[in-house]
């Protein structure tokens, strides 16, 4: 069920219909998908205030996960450096097609990785302050875009 807002637009319901997660406050998700320089954008900076928050709450998670799964200090390292790489969020965010949904600003004739590192990082951020700091939220929406804690088949293929 869409959440019901004037806020909403089609590209907002998009990225929930991917991550799975239903935003209390669409604001926050608008502001997450602005790029640096948007025309929607009060700010300049765009949307990375919220990919600090992001990036350190999948840390936490993935921190967390390790810490639940018995992993050593140096696995829960090597896990999170891959995870929350540039490139490895860059990538699963244009697996997801979240590169459509962005809001560019007017000199960006695509979206660069930098750009599609920030938009993951700010979604996740967008999460966890909707939630209000609910770290299942944020890691439900990781498992979405594939950036949780690897199964443990796939940890030797990922280091």
């Amino acid at each position: 069920m869409a959440t019901p807002s004037v806020f909403l637009d089609d590209r907002m319901q998009a990225v929930e219909d991917i991550t799975g997660y239903k935003f209390a406050d669409p604001k926050i998700l608008r502001e997450a998908l602005q790029a640096a320089g948007s025309t929607l954008s009060s700010r300049s900076d765009g949307n990375k205030r919220l990919a600090k928050v992001g990036d350190t709450a999948l840390r936490l998670v993935l921190d967390s996960d390790g810490y639940g799964k018995g992993a050593n200090r140096g696995m829960i390292n090597d896990i999170i450096c891959a995870r929350a790489s540039k490139s490895y969020l860059a990538e699963k965010g244009f697996r997801k097609g979240l590169d459509r949904f962005i809001y560019k600003n007017q000199a960006q004739t695509f979206v660069s990785n930098g750009v599609m590192t920030d938009t993951v990082q700010a979604i996740l951020g967008a999460v966890w302050i909707d939630s209000k700091r609910n770290a299942f939220a944020v890691e439900d929406v990781m498992a979405a875009l594939d950036l949780s804690w690897p199964e443990q088949g796939s940890i030797n293929d990922l280091l």
